[in-house]
């Protein structure tokens, strides 16, 4: 049921910041988006359990499901990003823009709500948590090298014929490297928006009584799920001036990519037949991105600048549509339950039954010393 009110408070939370972010002014003085994504991660860390999270380190299928989701999260989305960036300045939109592709390109995995998404479309929980819990730390590498990389290869463009002085001037200042306050800012977000209070909140769970932790995971998503709408919200709001200067465009070419990285994202691992959980896990690894950690670095990078606005507004956009859609279609998938595997005579197999029959089938396969170990017996009969 929560996950209905999930969905539909994020509309209405996105439709009221947009058409009259006035409306919000009250709670956004009152709100701090890294308070609100670290109690959202505290309490998907309480909802989680550590038999699963076994389960996913200890099995084949888990750790396919780990696989996929980290290969896939971590390539995916960059190539789509560098993609959209590269059309954002073939189709001469105004290169502060490109700038904010560059930016949403460089976002980690998504945090809290692509957990949320994943657990009501039937994924795993357990392997969006851990993807979060190690992807977030890891953007204090991955954002900064891809940021650089992406802005070189930007300067190296030439701009538009119809570039003002101004955009020109623009160019010119723009700098690879991310300043320090820059790094600041990722770090804090790093800690206190996800590492800490999801372990936190998972290491809770395990000291709680039996009774008290299962209650305790009854509620806990739907009161991440609160925190994921009221953070939303105020970021969009905060950026519908920025939404609006940008115009639909911007809007509709980020929704395209976060489309296009849910479809890629289900259908790369359906390809090589993984399992539906799998798919479903990977899905929404794929196209939710951290986008509030791409917000805070356009802050501290070009909050004074004339053009802030249009290089913000891509991440902005970003932070209502993928909440929009992965809501939304995690709704749809919820009504179709996961496929079981099925064994060769098409009978369903337990989750159970297929880790069993995995790590036997591996066993069994020729591995490299075997076949050696074979060799060396049959030429000493010869």
């Amino acid at each position: 049921m929560w996950q209905v009110l999930f969905a539909l408070a994020l509309a209405v939370g996105v439709a009221v910041s947009l058409l009259a972010p006035h409306y919000i002014d009250s709670i956004k003085l009152q709100v701090d988006p890294t308070h609100t994504l670290g109690t959202a991660c505290f309490f998907l860390g309480i909802s989680s359990t550590a038999t699963k999270f076994r389960d996913l380190v200890g099995s084949p299928l888990g750790l396919g499901n780990v696989s996929f989701s980290f290969f896939i999260g971590t390539f995916l989305w960059p190539a789509l990003g560098l993609a959209a960036t590269v059309l954002a300045l073939q189709a001469g939109w105004p290169f502060a823009v490109a700038v904010g592709f560059v930016l949403l390109a460089a976002c980690p995995v998504g945090g809290p709500s692509c957990a949320v998404n994943v657990q009501t479309a039937g994924g795993s929980l357990e392997c969006s948590l851990l993807m979060c819990l190690l992807s977030t730390p890891a953007a204090l590498l991955t954002f900064p090298y891809i940021y650089r990389h992406f802005v070189l290869m930007l300067l190296d463009q030439p701009l538009s014929p119809g570039a003002s002085a101004a955009e020109t001037r623009f160019r010119s200042q723009l700098s690879p490297d991310i300043t320090s306050s820059a790094l600041t800012s990722l770090f804090h977000h790093v800690l206190f928006a996800a590492a800490l209070p999801l372990s936190a909140g998972a290491i809770l769970v395990t000291l709680l009584p039996a009774k008290l932790a299962a209650s305790a995971r009854c509620w806990a998503s739907a009161a991440a799920a609160a925190m994921i709408v009221l953070t939303a919200t105020v970021k969009t709001a905060e950026g519908a001036d920025a939404v609006r200067a940008a115009g639909a465009k911007v809007s509709m070419a980020v929704a395209g990519l976060h489309i296009v990285a849910l479809v890629l994202g289900y259908l790369i691992p359906a390809g090589v037949s993984a399992p539906d959980m799998t798919c479903r896990t990977t899905a929404y690894q794929a196209s939710m991105r951290n986008s509030a950690l791409g917000l805070s670095i356009a802050v501290a990078l070009f909050g004074s600048s004339e053009h802030f606005a249009l290089v913000v507004a891509p991440c902005v956009v970003s932070v209502f549509t993928q909440n929009l859609l992965g809501a939304w279609t995690a709704l749809l998938g919820r009504l179709r339950a996961p496929r079981h595997p099925v064994s060769d005579s098409g009978q369903p197999v337990s989750p159970q039954a297929f880790r069993a029959n995995s790590v036997e089938s591996i066993l069994r396969q020729q591995t490299f010393r075997r076949i050696s170990e074979r060799s060396s017996i049959n030429v000493k009969e010869d």
